[in-house]
């Protein structure tokens, strides 16, 4: 997968575009492994990036987060926003189409110290 943030953040914004419409398509497929999804830090923010993720059937989420010396703030941070998106799917209202698509398997996080975190979901 090749993709870059929708919208930059912060000092990004001095180095970086924004992404185009190709980086909305953020699930590959591989053959025997299963569906994986990607976002990076702040976009786990934002609802509808999720949504749009959760949309196209991910089974592994891969969530990229920057490291640097604010190391434990980051941490937190990364764990408390990899589990609201392992777990919202599960959230959504019955009148969501998505609902008969919720993911199946076991809705888990694990707070990693690396600058990437891959959660099932």
């Amino acid at each position: 997968m090749n993709r870059r943030k929708i919208k930059p953040t912060h000092v990004e914004r001095a180095l970086y575009g924004d992404g185009s419409m190709v980086s909305l398509q953020n699930v590959v497929d591989e053959p025997g492994s299963g569906k994986f999804g990607a976002l990076s830090y702040w976009e786990h923010t934002q609802p509808l990036l999720r949504d749009r993720t959760y949309s196209q059937g991910e089974k592994i989420h891969v969530a990229a987060f920057q490291c640097h010396e604010a190391a434990q703030i980051v941490e937190k941070g990364a764990r408390n926003l990899s589990i609201t998106h392992a777990i919202e799917p599960f959230s959504l209202p019955p009148f969501t189409p998505r609902l008969a698509l919720a993911v199946r398997g076991s809705a888990k996080a694990s707070c990693a110290t690396s600058a990437v975190e891959i959660v099932p979901v």
